[in-house]
C-alpha cells in the first residue's frame, strides 16, 4: 500500500516493474565507452596536465631579469643582465631563421633526389628491357 492508503493500480504496477527491470538491466550493463575511455586515460590526462604545469614553470623562470643588488650598482647590474639578454635572443633568432631555411632546402633537396633516384630506376629498367629484347632479336636474326 502506498502512503495515503490507496492501493496502486494494475497498470501502475506494471509501469514500475519495467522501470525496475531498466534500472536492473542498466546496472548489469558494463559501463558506456565514453566512461571507459575517461578511466583508461585518466593518468595520461594527469600525466599530461603535470607536463603542461611543468612547462609553464619552465617558461616562468627564465622570464624576470634580477638582481641583488642596491643602487646604482643594481640598476647597472639589470641594464647590463638585460642588453646581454637581448643580444643573445637577436642571435638565437638568426639562427633559428636559418636552421629554418636550412631545413626548408634539405627538404626540397631530398624530394628533388628522390624523384631523380626513381626516373634513374625506371630508366635502368627500361634499358634493361631494351638490351634484352636486343639480345634475343640478334640471336633469333
Amino acid at each position: 500500500m502506498s502512503d495515503s492508503g490507496h492501493k496502486p493500480s494494475s497498470a501502475t504496477a506494471g509501469v514500475q516493474a519495467r522501470i525496475d527491470e531498466g534500472v536492473r538491466a542498466r546496472a548489469a550493463e558494463p559501463p558506456p565507452l565514453s566512461l571507459r575511455r575517461t578511466e583508461t586515460l585518466e593518468p595520461e590526462i594527469r600525466a599530461l596536465a603535470a607536463s603542461i604545469d611543468e612547462l609553464h614553470a619552465a617558461m616562468g623562470r627564465f622570464g624576470d631579469v634580477t638582481t641583488t643588488r642596491d643602487g646604482w650598482a643594481g640598476r647597472l647590474e639589470l641594464f647590463v643582465k638585460g642588453v646581454l639578454r637581448k643580444l643573445v635572443q637577436r642571435h638565437l633568432d638568426q639562427e633559428k631563421e636559418v636552421h629554418v631555411a636550412l631545413q626548408t632546402v634539405l627538404d626540397r633537396l631530398t624530394v628533388v633526389l628522390s624523384a631523380e633516384r626513381a626516373l634513374i630506376d625506371e630508366n635502368s629498367t627500361v634499358l634493361a628491357d631494351e638490351s634484352v629484347r636486343r639480345e634475343r632479336r640478334e640471336r633469333e636474326g
